[in-house]
């Protein structure tokens, strides 16, 4: 028991040193990735880096971009359907006319067709 209890203590130490150097390495390493980035950071401001720029930067002003054409195309669409009025009042008001001369011509037309067919056709007596 005693003999285990050393066994498990040197496993128990091995592990505590490998943790520890592991540790060491990582907080070497993470001072050099901080050196590392403040070096390019000190680099991009020399060269004149626009942070407007950088990837963030560009997705969002594309994604505003997409929006605004969608908003552009629905106005397009929504233009699209006055285009064929008359830029001119009077000229619209004659085009009005013309409709509703063209309109009162139609409904004179029906209504001579539904005279035809109320005289061509036999009346039925809804009585029998």
């Amino acid at each position: 028991d005693l003999l285990e209890t050393d066994a498990n203590l040197i496993t128990a130490k091995a592990k505590a040193e490998c943790k520890k150097q592991n540790a060491d390495f990582f907080r070497k390493k993470m001072n050099e990735w901080s050196q590392l980035s403040q070096t390019l950071e000190n680099d991009l401001k020399q060269v004149g880096f626009d942070e407007s720029l950088d990837h963030q930067s560009l997705v969002e002003l594309s994604e505003r971009l997409e929006n605004v054409k969608k908003e552009v195309e629905s106005l397009n669409v929504k233009l699209k359907s006055y285009l064929d009025l008359t830029p001119n009042f009077y000229s619209a008001k004659v085009k009005i006319e013309e409709t509703k001369l063209e309109l009162n011509k139609v409904d004179r037309l029906l209504s001579e067709k539904m005279d035809d067919l109320r005289c061509g056709s036999p009346e039925v007596n809804l009585l029998d």
